[in-house]
C-alpha cells in the first residue's frame, strides 16, 4: 500500500509556504493528531492570523458535517484546516463552505491536469462518481460582538491506499485516475487560493464555476433537512450558493442548509 510515510514526500512547512506562493505562517505539522479542526479553532481563538494552518499525517477523531467520522489514515491523505479571517457580511459567511469545494476542486485540477472533479452540494468533491474528499466549516464566534471572527476551514483527501472496505462503495482516492501531488505543493495551493474568499465571495464571481461543477442540478433527490427526509428535484444554485428546489406537490423551497443525495430510479 502506497503512503506518504515511505516517501521523501514528507510534510513540510518551507516547501507548503514556498507553494502558497505568498506570505503565510509557518503551518503547524503533526505526525498524529485528533483532528485538525480541533487544534486550528484553539489556534483561532488565541488570535492566530489568516493563513495559519494545521497539518497532519494522521487523525485519531477526523470528522465531516454532524460529527461523522471522517477514514484518515497514516499517510494515505492531506488533513489539514486553514483559518481564515474574511471581512465578510454575516449573511455571506454560509458560502466559505461552497468557495472552499471549489478551490480544492481548482488545485488538484492545478497539480493535475487530466483530473475533472465534480461537487455534490454543498461540501464533497467527488470524481468518477465517488467521494474523493470531504470539507467542514466551522465559525468562530467573537463574545463582544456575537459576530464571527474566524472560520475553520478543515479539509480531507483521499489521496492513495486502500480504503476500509464499508468505504470503498461510496468513495476513492486520488491514485485510481491519477498519480497523487506532493502533499506540500496541494497545502500550498490550497491556502493560496483560500485566501481569495474574502474578494471572490463578496464579488459572487466563483458561483458561475461552482454551479457548472455541482452535478445535482436537475436531479431527483433525498434531501435530509434537521430530522426530516424528502423527495425534491433540484431546479438551480442561487446567487447565495442555496438550493432552488420543488417538492413532489409542486411547492417550491430554498434550502440553505441540510444534506442531499441521488434519488435512483425506484426509490433507493
Amino acid at each position: 500500500m502506497m503512503s506518504f510515510l515511505d516517501s521523501e514526500d514528507r510534510l513540510n512547512g518551507r516547501q507548503i509556504q514556498r507553494s502558497a506562493g505568498c506570505a503565510i505562517p509557518m503551518p503547524e505539522l503533526h505526525t498524529c493528531i485528533d483532528s485538525t479542526n480541533i487544534r486550528a479553532k484553539l489556534l483561532a481563538a488565541d488570535g492566530a492570523e489568516e493563513g495559519s494552518a494545521v497539518l497532519a499525517d494522521a487523525q485519531t477523531a477526523g470528522h465531516g458535517r454532524y460529527g461523522r467520522p471522517f477514514f484518515s489514515g497514516a499517510g494515505q491523505g492531506l488533513y489539514m484546516s486553514v483559518i481564515l479571517r474574511p471581512r465578510l457580511d454575516f449573511v455571506l459567511w454560509p458560502q466559505l463552505t461552497s468557495f472552499a469545494a471549489l478551490a480544492l476542486c481548482e488545485s488538484l485540477e492545478a497539480l493535475c491536469p487530466s483530473l475533472d472533479l465534480q461537487v455534490k452540494w454543498v461540501n464533497d468533491v467527488y470524481l468518477r462518481g465517488k467521494k474523493l474528499a470531504g470539507i467542514l466549516t466551522e465559525s468562530i464566534i467573537s463574545s463582544s460582538v456575537q459576530s464571527p471572527s474566524a472560520a475553520i476551514v478543515g479539509i480531507g483527501v483521499n489521496l492513495c491506499g486502500r480504503l476500509p472496505e464499508e468505504l470503498q462503495p461510496i468513495a476513492c482516492t486520488l491514485d485510481s485516475a491519477v498519480a497523487p501531488p506532493s502533499r506540500n505543493l496541494l497545502a500550498g495551493e490550497i491556502i493560496k487560493r483560500l485566501l481569495r474568499a474574502e474578494k471572490e465571495i463578496a464579488s459572487g464571481t466563483y458561483l458561475a464555476r461552482y454551479r457548472r461543477r455541482c452535478f445535482i442540478l436537475s436531479k431527483d433527490v433525498w434531501v435530509q433537512e434537521g430530522g426530516n427526509t424528502y423527495e425534491a428535484t433540484v431546479l438551480d444554485l442561487l446567487n447565495d450558493a442555496s438550493l432552488l428546489i420543488q417538492l413532489p406537490s409542486g411547492e417550491k423551497r430554498v434550502l440553505r442548509a441540510g444534506e442531499v443525495s441521488i434519488r435512483m430510479q425506484g426509490g433507493a
